[in-house]
């Protein structure tokens, strides 16, 4: 039950994230130069380092995720889902 509400915790850290980089492109206090510069460094750079911290803070192993299959494959299709979602919402906003 922890490492689910870990989990939920992170995704709405991340969503409350994207929910203000929206905001801000869509205000236009930041300019659609910088955002996509910002998109690419958060893509390239920080996400990675995010996930190995957390990773490596946890002290997880391939026994640890193996044991929680469901955890991690929920995980993984929380991920596609959001982006599916994401996809559909930049299509109708024509982003």
């Amino acid at each position: 039950m922890n490492s689910a509400m870990a989990a939920l915790k992170a995704i709405s850290i991340l969503s409350l994230f994207v929910a203000i980089g929206f905001a801000t492109m869509k205000t236009g206090y930041v300019k659609k130069e910088t955002g996509s510069y910002l998109a690419h460094i958060v893509t390239k750079l920080v996400m990675p380092i995010w996930i190995m911290s957390t990773l490596l803070s946890d002290n997880v192993t391939v026994e640890k995720i193996l044991n929680r299959k469901s955890l991690f494959f929920t995980g993984v299709l929380t991920c596609l889902i959001l982006l599916l979602i994401g996809l559909f919402v930049a299509k109708i906003f024509k982003i």
